[in-house]
């Protein structure tokens, strides 16, 4: 069974729900985001890490006496991550962790490399 949760606060309702009804095999939760806000959050990683690519490259330019030129490539690497999810077996182990669900953060980790040419 696959339940879908999007208010937050639901959560530890739900998972108690479960496990006082008998659910002994619980795997999860696995807290995501919707696609949308994951790819606007990719996108904005993306923006940063060539911005970030810019500044260094015009660092390195000056200190080898050379000028920063346009970018030749641009290759992506690495993708968004998720937290564990938590683990239990059992009905105490279940019960104990039923109420452990606390808000936090999800990383978006985009790789890139930027080639530029020099001047």
């Amino acid at each position: 069974m696959e339940i879908t949760v999007r208010d937050f606060k639901k959560a530890d309702t739900v998972i108690a729900t479960l496990t006082q009804n008998g659910a002994s095999n619980l795997y999860g939760p696995n807290l995501t985001v919707s696609d949308e806000k994951a790819q606007e959050a990719k996108s904005k990683a993306r923006e940063n890490a060539v911005s970030e690519a810019r500044n260094k490259g015009k660092e390195l330019a000056k200190l080898s006496g050379r000028k920063l030129g346009k970018v030749t490539s641009i290759k992506e690497q690495g993708d968004f991550t998720l937290p564990p999810p938590i683990f239990a077996q059992g009905g105490i182990e279940l019960q104990q962790k039923a109420s452990q669900i606390q808000p936090g953060q999800n990383e978006v980790a985009i790789t890139l490399q930027v080639d530029f040419s020099l001047k």
